[in-house]
């Protein structure tokens, strides 16, 4: 077996390393509910919302706002988002400004909880410094998609949901588990399969550790051919 050989297979298995790292660090996000309606926000009405956990690393939240005219230059007061578990315990709590008027995503972001996927949880929309005259006006959707939950107002359950995007931090496998779906879904022929790319991955991560193998064998052998010094 040749260096040139070793070196290939060095590099090979750093950039399967760099690429595993990459999707450790990858945002994902879920689709939205479909915008149906508007909702007024104010500091006597707190919007709910209930949701379960996608995938591991919860670390934000988006959500679809049409701020007042008014606010479209120097900005409106703080928005917080509190997010809690099942049991009701406060986890997170976040604060945005809305900067611009017109219909835009604001995001809250908060440290990231690693064991999210799976997890209920309900986050609350507070504006202590909006008053109900000030226009602030918060996206819905007249049903929630799956795994998004339904919403309430001031505690009173609704049917519907607010339109936002829950962001994470997958793992790998997560990751490889999303991307081997979108692959099929974007075929959409008789190879739309998730598994059929989760088992070119497989065999791609059995060669990278047949060669990482003969790396070791190679080195050892080398190492183990070296003459004795002097001192031995």
């Amino acid at each position: 077996m040749s260096w040139r050989f070793v070196g290939a297979a060095l590099l090979l298995a750093l950039a399967a390393l760099a690429t595993l790292a990459g999707w450790q660090l990858r945002d994902v996000t879920t689709v939205a509910p479909t915008q149906t309606g508007t909702l007024p926000l104010s500091a006597s009405r707190p919007l709910a919302q209930y949701f379960e956990g996608s995938y591991s690393g919860l670390h934000g939240v988006d959500l679809l706002i049409e701020p007042p005219a008014g606010w479209a230059s120097g900005g409106g007061p703080d928005l917080v988002l509190e997010l809690y578990g099942d049991a009701g315990a406060l986890l997170r709590a976040a604060s945005a400004r809305p900067a611009t008027g017109g219909r835009n995503w604001l995001p809250f972001r908060f440290t990231e909880m690693p064991a999210s996927r799976g997890e209920r949880y309900v986050f609350r929309l507070l504006a202590p410094d909006v008053a109900f005259r000030d226009g602030l006006l918060i996206w819905q959707s007249a049903r929630p998609l799956p795994g998004h939950g339904r919403m309430a107002i001031a505690d009173t359950m609704l049917d519907g949901a607010l339109v936002y995007r829950p962001h994470y931090r997958p793992s790998a496998l997560e990751l490889l588990a999303v991307y081997t779906r979108r692959l099929a879904e974007a075929r959409g022929d008789a190879l739309a399969f998730p598994a059929l790319y989760g088992g070119l991955v497989l065999l791609y991560l059995l060669a990278l550790a047949a060669l990482a193998v003969l790396l070791v064998r190679f080195v050892g052998s080398h190492l183990g051919d070296r003459p004795a010094s002097l001192d031995d």
